[in-house]
Order: C-alpha cells, then structure tokens, then sequence
C-alpha cells in the first residue's frame, strides 16, 4: 500500500487537474467519443427498442419537408409503429425536438454525429450544473468524469433515441436557470427558457418535471426575493413561450387540436393514471394499478445502480456526499432532482413496461437521476478525501473495479441482443428490388424489423407492410411490376423480446404469392401426438367447422383432410364452404384430446390464411401458424409461434 504521504500528493496532482477550466470540453469530447464508439461496437444493428426506427424515419420525413406520410391508400398495412393515422396520412407520435436534431446529421450524411453532440451536451452540461450549483470545477469535472464512466451514457448514448439528448437540455436548463435567479440575469433567464422550451418539444413530461424540480427549489430558497425575482419572470415565460405555441402548432396540424399531443391520437390509453392502458390500439391491454406502478419504481429503482459508476457503492459514495453537504442547500436541489423523476414518473404506465428492460439498458425514463447522483458521488469523494486521503483513494479504486465487471456485462448482453437481429438486415439484403415486403406476424412497421420501414412516398426500392389484414392482397396486386415477400423468424415473436436468455434466430424470406382461383383448396396435414384423438376445423368468420378426424393416432402417425372453399357453397361443391364476399382471415384448427369433443374444446394449432372471397377468390401464402399463449389460462389467446414441425397447411387452386 502506498504511504499516506504518497497518496496525498497524488490526490494533490489530480485536484489540481480537475481544477482546470481546460477540462470541460475534452470531457465533452470524450462524452462525444463514448457514444460514437457505443454505436459502433455495442448497437451494430440498432438497440432492442423499436422507437429508434420511428424516430428515424420522423427525421427522415422532416429532412424532406414532411411532417406526415400518405398511407397511400393501404392504411391497415403500411401503419408505422407507434405513429398515429389522421385524414389519411401517418404522423409519429414524438415531438420534434429529437427528430430536428438528427437531422443535422442527416444532412451532412453522418447520422452519429447528433449521438455525439448529445453526449458533449449532456457531459458538458452536468459539468456546468455541478460547478454552478457547488461552487468547484473539482466536483465538475469529477461529476462529469463520473458519468462518463457509468454504463448509462454508452448504453442510452450510443442509440438513436432522446434521453441523453434530454439530458443535455435538461442540465443546461437547470444550470442557466440558477445562474440567471443568482445573478438575476435576464440574458441567462432568457437561455433557460429556450431550453425549457426545447425540452417541451423533445419530452414534454420531462420539461415539467426539470420545471418542478429547479423552479420549486427556487422557490423555497429565495422565497424573501419573490418580488425582485417576479421582475424577471416576463423574461423567462417569453423565451419559453415561443417554442410552447411551435410544439402546440404542431400537435393542432396532426390532431387538430392543439392541446391533443400525437401521442394520444395513436392511442388515447397511452397516458397517465391508472385503469386500462395499452400501448397501441392492435396491443393487448394492461390494467395499470397502485400495486404495478409501485412494483415498477421498485424495479427501476432496483437496477438503477447497474448504470452508475460504481454500481451501488457509487449510491453509498452519492449517499456519504449528500449527508456530508446536507447543510448546502445546492445539495437539496440535487435531492429535488433526483426524486422527481421517479415521482413524476409514478402514475405512468410506462414505468412498469419500461421495468421489464431495465435491467438490460437502464431505466430510462430515471435517466436524468444519474447526473444529481453523479454530483454527490462527486461531493462524497471530497468528504472521504477531507477525513483521509487514502480512504478516498481506496473507494475511488474500488468504483472503478466494480464498474468494470458490471458496466461490461451490460454492454456485452446489448452488443449480443443487437448482433441477434442482425439477422433482420441479412434477410433484408437478400430482396430483388424492386419489392413489397410483408414482414409476418407484425401489426405494424418496424414493430419486428427495425430495418423495415418506408420512405417519405412509401415508394423506394422496398415497400414494406404487414400482414395484419386482407388489404396487403391489395398492395401487392397494386404493385404487379414489383416482386413479393413475406420476411418472417424461424421464432415467435416472444422469443424475440429483449430478454437476457435471448437465443440467436434466422430470418426467412421467401417469395409471397397470391393464389387467385374460383376454388380453393386447402390441403391440411398434422402428426400424431401423445393424445389419441385429433380435430381439424375451418374457421370463417364467427363459424367453425370441425371434421373429427381420429380417435386412435398414434404419436407420429400422419393426419389428413382438405377443404374447399369459393364465394358460395355451389361453386364449393359438394363438402366445400362458402366465405362471404369480401375481406377475410380463415383459420385451419387442430386440436388433441383423448376424446374427440376434449380435441375440439382444445384446439392447440392455428395456421391463419389472409383471402379476399369473390368470383375469383383470391389467398396470400405462406400464411401464419399459432399456438394458445401458456401463460394465459382464463381464456384462448392465441400468438405467433415462428416453425411448428408436423404441421403443414397449403392452398391450391381448384
């Protein structure tokens, strides 16, 4: 161990360093230089959240002069997740903030580079709040050299989403915005409000919570100089004002209300309070409760310290500054910080979905918490480094050996999960341009593949839609001059979500057809299982049709039937069906029971065809096989299930 002598000159050197005001910015460069090299290493293929490609193509819209894309005419397919349809065409349901600043590196063809500004942003900016709220560049720049060092920064910074963006705003709001109360500087009130602004049009719950957190303090704290303080408030509104009625102009041209955010017009259950909510309108719905919204500030809170430096001894460090300042009052506007989010966040539903992941990338709507905590970890050092040089020198040695380990698991599982669905892109390189592309089972664009999505005239090379209704059939006959195919996973789309356990899957793409005929016909074939008797249905409309086809298989023995289906039963023929002119979804059935009725209450393998029933019946295939959800027991509920060996449905002609 080295001396205490030895150890206090080198905790001498380094406070003389941090007290550089050269250090700001080669910290920012560095923040810079995270994000990009995040992009690069751990995001290959985008992160796991499929608001990334949603806001990209936002920025894609703007960066050609729209705020909106034509549906052209197809609107249950060509339907972008998490964007909202009004009057025909399709809007995402962001604000403008972020999608504005990515195009900056839109234009210069070099999308990263509004990663790194971000990341300068948000480095540079807890520097300035650490520095204005405490007084010291040392605790800036430890502060800042401390969220450099947290996970968060690589795995939120590195991916084209907003939250470090945010941040960046937020803590140059909170810093101008002190800075101008303490000076009484109108010019500096002025800049906070733009940033306020800013926020609003980038994430607008959280400009209200930046809002609560540092106005409130000021409030408290200076509540003898309201009256010299209420002089520069016209200042402040009028710089955030403007910025206010742009976001508001914006929400009136897509929803036609000003105060309606696009958010709700996607799906007016996607708010606030508890009830019934529910992502997007073909989602299932969740009924948010007291209990879940506690359950998932837990959780968040829970892993929250996976992506600090220092993990939780960074939250002892941080805890160890804010008793040690606990007099100052800068330390309770740090405090303030830090609880408003999770506070704010709390009657969200979005704080339960978002515990689900949060242990993978962080939990991100508690993102603005790591800066205060960065600023008390920062002031805990000092207090450890005033009562003995060498304990300072032991619990920053071992910040930095506990950061290690946890900071590369979670960036390792990030890399691999990115690598994972890769295989999206690898399929994608396989089409023949010009195409249409029908990514299976999905309800929306880029729901699946983040690589999937159309341009601003839904008319480049690919055509990208679902199969969540008839109308592709539609799509693809408007589109004769251009190839079809259906891309789908080898693996449910469960087996896909962001889950530590994930396993490496393939893509298909195979060519789509549409069989078109006065007749169809639909051979069925299933395998045997350990249950002697087997069922097989057609299922049109709200009828089933139900053929019990044994009740001795044996498991592996081979089971058969073909049905007939036309626009009435005389074309059918005899034991043919009839499907109503029209749109349709018809179902092939197989259940297993040890009784034929058990099969037939049991159905436990769906196969879905997409057809449009005429004097020409017409059928996409491949279609799609499911099976009942298992964690589901109260009713039938029933989700793709990616290959089932032992069952195999067509459709022919005739």
């Amino acid at each position: 161990m080295p001396s205490e002598s030895n150890t206090f000159t080198v905790l001498r050197r380094i406070d003389g360093l941090l007290r550089s005001p050269r250090l700001m910015p080669i910290l920012g460069l560095l923040g810079g230089v995270v994000a990009l090299l995040a992009e690069h290493f751990i995001f290959p293929g985008f992160s796991w959240n499929r608001d990334e490609p949603v806001y990209l193509w936002q920025a894609e819209l703007l960066r050609h002069g729209q705020l909106t894309m034509s549906d052209a005419g197809f609107p249950r397919v060509l339907h972008p997740w998490l964007s909202g349809h009004h009057d025909g065409v399709f809007f995402s349901q962001y604000p403008l903030g972020w999608p504005v600043a990515l195009v900056v590196g839109q234009l210069v063809g070099w999308p990263g580079l509004t990663l790194a500004l971000a990341a300068v942003g948000a480095v540079t900016g807890t520097y300035a709040l650490a520095r204005e709220v405490t007084g010291e560049r040392r605790i800036a720049a430890m502060a800042s050299l401390l969220l450099l060092g947290s996970p968060i920064l690589a795995l939120q910074g590195g991916v084209y989403l907003t939250y470090v963006f945010a941040l960046g705003v937020g803590t140059w709001f909170a810093t101008s915005f002190v800075a101008g109360v303490r000076l009484r500087s109108r010019r500096r009130l002025v800049v906070a409000g733009l940033l306020l602004g800013l926020m609003v049009m980038t994430r607008t719950f959280d400009a209200v919570m930046w809002g609560a957190a540092v106005g409130g303090f000021t409030l408290v704290a200076d509540r003898r100089s309201w009256r010299e303080l209420a002089r520069l408030v016209p200042w402040f509104v009028g710089a955030v004002v403007p910025l206010v009625v742009l976001q508001l102009l914006h929400n009136r041209h897509l929803t036609g209300n000003p105060f309606e955010f696009p958010i709700t017009v996607a799906d007016p259950l996607d708010t606030f309070g508890f009830g019934a909510r529910r992502l997007m309108p073909a989602m299932d719905k969740e009924h948010y409760t007291l209990a879940k919204a506690v359950r998932g500030t837990a959780k968040n809170a829970f892993f929250l310290p996976w992506f600090l430096a220092g993990a939780y001894l960074g939250v002892v460090v941080a805890a160890i500054g804010a008793i040690g300042h606990r007099r100052h009052r800068s330390t309770w506007l740090l405090v303030a910080l830090a609880v408003a989010f999770p506070i704010g966040y709390f009657p969200f539903w979005g704080t339960a979905v978002s515990a689900l992941a949060s242990r993978i990338s962080g939990p991100i709507y508690f993102v603005p918490v790591y800066v205060p905590l960065c600023v008390l970890m920062a002031q805990g050092f000092l207090v450890l480094a005033r009562r003995s040089p060498r304990s300072a020198a032991i619990a920053a040695l071992a910040v930095a050996v506990v950061t290690v380990p946890v900071g590369y698991g979670r960036m390792e599982l990030n890399r691999r999960m990115s690598r994972i669905q890769m295989a999206w892109q690898d399929s994608t390189d396989q089409v023949v341009t010009p195409a249409v592309v029908v990514v299976s089972p999905s309800d929306y664009v880029f729901q699946l593949n983040p690589d999937g999505g159309n341009g601003p005239d839904v008319g480049g090379d690919i055509i990208w839609a679902t199969d969540t209704d008839p109308e592709v059939i539609d799509l693809i006959e408007a589109n004769p001059e251009r190839r079809s195919y259906v891309q789908r996973a080898d693996v449910a789309a469960a087996e896909q979500l962001p889950l530590e356990s994930i396993e490496p899957y393939e893509v298909d793409l195979v060519p789509a057809e549409i069989i078109r005929s006065r007749v169809l016909t639909i051979p069925v074939s299933v395998l045997g299982r350990r249950l002697p008797a087997v069922s097989v249905a057609l299922e049109i409309g709200d009828s089933v049709y139900w053929r019990d086809m044994t009740v001795d298989a044996t498991p592996g023995s081979r089971i058969e039937t073909t049905w007939r289906v036309a626009e009435d039963a005389v074309t059918a023929g005899v034991g043919g069906l009839a499907v109503p002119t029209g749109p349709d979804t018809l179902a092939v059935l197989v259940g297993f029971g040890r009784t034929s009725a058990e099969a037939r209450a049991n159905p436990s393998l769906r196969y879905e065809i997409l057809v449009k029933s005429g004097s020409v019946m017409k059928a996409l295939v491949p279609g799609s096989v499911l099976e009942p959800d298992s964690g589901i027991t109260d009713e039938l509920v029933w989700r793709d299930a990616g290959t089932v060996s032992g069952f195999e449905v067509s459709v022919r002609a005739g």
